[in-house]
């Protein structure tokens, strides 16, 4: 009897070609090979992990495998060099890492990835137990291919301008998505203001009852305006970011996947990832560079003016890294973010446009 909370996606090798040449798939074409039944569940820790699995996850025969090392956090990464049968051949390298995640990251690399052209790594396969929450995936091994982003060190206007074509690509591709193509997705966001004001912020953004009620009325206008609405990777700051050898950008993290305002995601990535002087210096241009990507993938034709108001509303979404605990990110981290978001809220006047 099939079970329908484990989805496997065994990735073969016309798939994998076809992922290697981003562009859309019809989803009538995908099947989805389900595991037969309950005794063989995805693994929980790397001690699970076997070769049995790997093979039947892979798709190919592995005889051996041996942990390299493991990195223990939110989303765990197991790396595993891999010894394949005498006669297997196959595009899969022998280094790969199997990382756990939530079942909404497992299900973008399924569903959505594949009809972007967006830089990601390589996954050789995903499954997710939607009745426990659990995803999985196995993708190559990156480090050496690329360097991942950090808060800490933030981009030029140049590089900014690349990974917003990237988003640009995932937002055209998914403009207005409807509920009935991705119901996993739609639902409300329960973020709550709980912590208090720590890094030094603005003496106008001090006052938490205001900043309260500007992301009160944030949310509502989110509500009730949803025309710039597509996919939205969710959390797309410099930390969720790797950059390949040739400089060129990608967004890794998925788990945050949702429907929501692109020009959320547009504000909260350019603020987050330049100093407060570029910033003020190549924001208008790196606005029309994201707009002149989105037209060009496929989405709306809009001009800066159409969402400039937008886009200074939703500048405050950044503000959230002030509050952000440090058990979640160190305070040099959270003050280099804080002082970022702080200084575009101001000089956009964000609170006074939401009424605040």
């Amino acid at each position: 009897m099939r079970s329908p909370a484990i989805l496997y996606h065994k990735a073969n090798q016309d798939e994998v070609a076809q992922r290697s040449s981003p562009g859309k798939r019809d989803e009538k074409d995908i099947e989805f090979p389900f595991l037969n039944d309950h005794d063989k569940p995805l693994p929980l820790t790397p001690e699970e992990i076997t070769a049995e699995w790997l093979s039947e996850a892979l798709g190919v025969a592995v005889k051996d495998f041996k942990v390299s090392s493991v990195i223990h956090g939110t989303s765990s990464k197991v790396f595993v060099d891999l010894t394949f049968g005498e006669d297997v051949k196959t595009e899969i390298p022998s280094g790969v890492v199997v990382r756990g995640a939530s079942t909404r990251e497992a299900e973008f690399y399924y569903h959505v990835a594949p009809q972007t052209s967006m830089l990601l790594p390589k996954i050789w396969f995903t499954g997710a137990d939607t009745v426990n929450g659990q995803g999985i995936f196995i993708m190559s091994d990156v480090s050496s291919e690329a360097m991942f982003g950090t808060p800490l060190e933030p981009w030029t206007p140049e590089r900014v301008g690349e990974a917003l074509k990237q988003l640009a690509s995932l937002h055209a591709k998914k403009w207005n998505t409807k509920e009935e193509e991705y119901p996993w997705l739609f639902g409300k966001d329960g973020s709550k203001l709980e912590n208090p004001v720590r890094p030094p912020v603005a003496k106008a953004l001090l006052d938490p009852d205001r900043i309260r009620r500007g992301f009160q009325a944030l949310w509502k206008h989110a509500d009730a305006d949803q025309k710039y609405y597509s996919l939205i990777h969710g959390d797309d700051h410099v930390g969720n970011t790797l950059i390949a050898n040739d400089g060129t950008p990608g967004f890794i993290d998925w788990q945050g996947l949702q429907y929501g305002p692109s020009v959320l995601e547009l504000a909260y990535f350019l603020t987050g990832a330049l100093t407060v002087e570029d910033r003020r210096k190549s924001e208008q241009s790196l606005i029309e560079t994201y707009l002149e990507a989105l037209h060009k993938e496929g989405g709306p034709k809009l001009t800066r003016e159409d969402l400039w108001d937008d886009y200074r509303r939703y500048s405050l979404q950044g503000f959230l890294w002030a509050m952000t605990p440090q058990t979640m990110q160190p305070d040099e981290v959270v003050f280099a973010m804080a002082e970022r978001y702080s200084a575009s809220i101001i000089d956009h006047g964000t609170l006074e446009l939401l009424g605040v």
